[in-house]
């Protein structure tokens, strides 16, 4: 298999604080890559290094087959969005576009037909508004532009979504989706529903350290849970036992009653237990007035994992 991003037993210190501890990851071409991690993870630190901006402690960092050095070859073919990108306000964004394009050496014409394809793509074509007039959202939009100009095989983007509004946020996830397939994107973030809603592939990471590296189909398939929360009516002595027989089943995780009289139920197979679960209520002589059920998500796995010692 082909990879587009490895990272083999990275380590990053700065003085005595270790921001990143022995990371090692493999991401095929055409990934997309949610990576998530609270506040200070190393999530930022990492995709610097992948950028050659600054140097590992330890390990060796390769995009495209080539390693990564201070001071990034334009050959390995990567677009990069920093977690706050700086513009030239008094540019209208085909400027910058093409002020970009000049800067990756590319043809003057490539330049034109790229910047021209980019701008309507990002729903900037038409705009003459100079940059400093901008939203965030538009901002956003050209920061992305401007990480593709090159047509690039490898795009890094560090929280290409912060400080958005949901309807800006849905804009940029909806454009990073667009490249599944074609291009390589890994995008750091701290929110989950990012991650879940484009991503092939997860990492979550704290404290420096990864703590999951794996498919998003394969993470939920393995750790999925179902929430279950039901009423029944009937005598009370019933309702302890039907929840002493619920103990005992294979596909419960755990069960318990709160103040309300709420059954509280944690399933591992909610087919099974949605056709089990009643058959039960009706043996126990209890009559079932409300049954809810909601999927644990990758959010609740990501607090699972990450550790707030």
């Amino acid at each position: 298999m082909e990879y587009a991003i490895e990272i083999n037993n990275v380590t990053k210190k700065f003085g005595d604080v270790t921001a990143v501890d022995n990371l090692s990851v493999k991401l095929p071409k055409g990934t997309i890559c949610g990576f998530v991690g609270p506040n200070g993870a190393g999530k930022t630190t990492t995709i610097k290094m992948l950028m050659g901006l600054i140097k590992p402690t330890s390990g060796e960092l390769f995009v495209n087959g080539v390693k990564v050095k201070s001071g990034l070859e334009r050959k390995l073919h990567v677009g990069y969005l920093p977690d706050v990108p700086g513009f030239y306000d008094w540019m209208t964004a085909e400027q910058y576009l093409h002020f970009c394009g000049k800067l990756l050496q590319m043809d003057k014409e490539d330049i034109r037909k790229r910047t021209a394809e980019l701008l309507e793509r990002f729903g900037l074509s038409g705009v003459k508004t100079k940059i400093k007039g901008y939203s965030r959202g538009m901002k956003q939009r050209l920061g992305i532009a401007q990480a593709l100009i090159g047509d690039p095989s490898v795009v890094l983007l560090d929280e290409p979504a912060s400080a958005l509004d949901p309807i800006g946020r849905k804009a940029i996830f909806d454009l990073i989706l667009s490249l599944k397939g074609k291009v390589t994107v890994l995008f750091s973030t701290h929110i989950i529903a990012d991650v879940e809603r484009v991503c092939d592939t997860v990492l979550i990471m704290d404290k420096g350290v990864l703590k999951v590296n794996t498919e998003i189909n394969e993470l939920t398939a393995k750790q999925v849970e179902h929430i279950i929360n039901m009423s029944v009516k009937g005598e009370d002595e019933s309702i302890n036992t039907l929840v002493s027989t619920l103990e005992n089943k294979e596909y419960i995780k755990s069960v318990g009653r709160n103040q309300n009289g709420i059954i509280q139920i944690v399933a591992l197979d909610d087919m099974l237990a949605g056709r089990e679960i009643p058959a039960l209520i009706n043996e126990h002589s209890l009559a079932l007035m409300n049954y809810n059920v909601q999927t644990r998500r990758l959010e609740s796995i990501f607090l699972e994992v990450v550790s707030h010692e």
